[in-house]
């Protein structure tokens, strides 16, 4: 157990002495972004639809359309 604990020790300190975590997070998320066509840009609307749409709908109305 303390072998397994020394290897983390020493991957966490290297990805993070070294901000290669960072750059490579952030990386990831440009790459995704283009890849995906700018999806947080373009669904955004649609998404606070789904999210808060059925909010203030009555009751009935609000069951029908609402995510579970």
């Amino acid at each position: 157990m303390e072998i397994i604990s020394k290897v983390v020790d020493v991957v966490n300190g290297f990805l993070w002495d070294k901000n290669i975590l960072l750059f490579l997070l952030v990386g990831t998320g440009v790459w995704y972004t283009f890849q995906l066509k700018f999806i947080q840009i373009r669904g955004f609307g649609e998404g606070f639809r789904r999210t808060f749409g059925g909010m203030f709908k009555k009751r009935e109305r609000a069951d029908e359309t609402g995510m579970s």
